[in-house]
């Protein structure tokens, strides 16, 4: 239910970028609080792909298994947020603070990091192929990876 009201009140996709609200607001930060402080097995299915929440504050959230496909979190606060298996395919994560995040067996498949923080993150097992404004000699250096994580 918290899903499908942020869903229905981030901007409408004719606003155009460019007059996107600097955050979200408070009635939508506050569904996105919530969602991020319930447990992990409320997330098997939490679907919020397309949401165009830019600067939304999400610091260590439980976000396990959300799917935010094309999700526009550009400039969000997403550090220590724990999103294990989440869908991030093509999401704009532009300037997010991805700080230790946990992002272990995630799609960022074609996502925009461009400016995104990474340093400490956790993406052993996560599917990077095809992302955007960073290299993964760069990710390597500040991210955790392993053989798993597919660039």
């Amino acid at each position: 239910m918290l899903a499908a009201f942020v869903r229905e009140h981030d901007p409408a996709p004719a606003v155009p970028d460019a007059k996107l609200p600097r955050e979200p607001d408070t009635d939508v930060q506050a569904a996105l609080t919530v969602l991020g402080r319930l447990p992990r097995a409320s997330h098997t299915f939490t679907d919020l792909h397309g949401i165009r929440v830019p600067g939304a504050l999400m610091p260590s959230s439980k976000m396990t298994g959300m799917n935010l496909f094309t999700a526009d979190l550009s400039h969000a606060d997403l550090a220590l947020a724990d999103a294990t298996y989440m869908n991030l395919t093509e999401a704009n994560l532009t300037y997010a603070d991805l700080g230790s995040a946990r992002l272990r067996g995630s799609s960022l498949r074609y996502a925009d990091l461009t400016g995104a923080d990474l340093h400490g993150a956790d993406l052993t097992g996560a599917d990077l192929t095809g992302v955007r404004g960073t290299t993964p000699e760069e990710i390597r250096k500040v991210a955790k990876t392993d053989a798993a994580t597919r660039f």
